[in-house]
């Protein structure tokens, strides 16, 4: 890479990573998940008022029209609000609570933790940041070594920043800023040990639909 290069968002969180990891004995894993849940119910319930609304319409309208338009007419206006979420992303939110919002992200970042192999670690020491960009959420997991070495109101308040950086306008920038802040608490309560390999990717990972994308 050239000086006048300047790297990608994600590469500058790949040498971030790197400096928590050359600061400490913490295999850190970086994943951005575009949603933590498929939100089918959402679309079914747009699909349902707009069908609804429809029909209301249709029925109560002066405007003369044929019965047999009424069905085609109730399948096509439920199908458009089934799309709806997609083009309006905000649905997600308005129709779900926080509460329903915060319990898929903390799932969703439980099966990423075994999934990217941050409980496989020869030290225990894994430690997972999650970030949920459709529910503006986090979660920060760590294995037992990093659960045993920071003292829980640490954790707890290393968790509230991460949870806020995910809620941030620009969430990838923000992680860069929480990752640079991150190496110092890390290389405190987990010193480095030379002897600790490299055993998990540096780079982070993006989720979408299930998949890993590069």
């Amino acid at each position: 890479m050239s000086e006048m290069e300047e790297k990608t968002p994600f590469a500058k969180i790949e040498d971030a990573v790197k400096k928590c990891e050359d600061a400490s004995n913490v295999e850190v894993v970086v994943v951005f998940s575009k949603r933590s849940g498929p939100y089918r119910d959402v679309h079914f319930l747009c699909g349902a008022i707009s069908a609804l609304v429809t029909a209301l319409f249709l029925v109560f309208s002066s405007i003369n029209f044929s019965p047999i338009y009424l069905a085609p007419n109730l399948i096509v206006m439920f199908f458009f609000g089934y799309a709806l979420p997609w083009l309006i992303p905000s649905l997600y939110i308005w129709l779900t609570s926080q509460e329903r919002r915060a319990k898929q992200v903390q799932a969703a970042a439980e099966l990423s933790f075994f999934r990217q192999g941050v409980s496989l670690t020869r030290s225990r020491t894994g430690l997972l940041l999650f970030l949920s960009l459709q529910e503006g959420d986090g979660a920060l997991l760590g294995d037992l070594g990093v659960r045993k070495a920071i003292p829980g109101d640490k954790l707890g308040e290393l968790t509230l920043k991460l949870r806020q950086a995910a809620g941030a306008k620009d969430p990838v920038e923000a992680t860069l800023s929480y990752l640079d802040d991150l190496a110092e608490p890390l290389g405190k309560f987990v010193p480095f040990n030379a002897s600790n390999p490299n055993e998990l990717p540096n780079r982070p990972v993006w989720l979408e639909g299930g998949e890993t994308w590069p």
